[in-house]
């Protein structure tokens, strides 16, 4: 792995969102970003606790079916 996908790697892990980590790399689009930044364990434990901290904000209720996620 290269120093430039390690670093744009290690922003996602630390919870940087695709234009934080576009602010950074200089890339104009997020399909670029995706080529660089390899989805991790950590990333997926980051995503679904903002699931469940806006869940919890939102007092729990069930959203649209849009979601599979329950």
């Amino acid at each position: 792995m290269d120093l430039r996908r390690s670093g744009l790697t290690e922003l996602g892990e630390a919870g940087a969102t695709d234009d934080e980590i576009r602010s950074v790399s200089g890339h104009k689009t997020r399909e670029i970003v995706a080529a660089y930044v390899l989805p991790t364990d950590v990333q997926a434990g980051h995503a679904l606790n903002k699931r469940r901290h806006a869940r919890k904000a939102d007092g729990g209720r069930k959203h649209s079916s849009r979601s599979t996620l329950s």
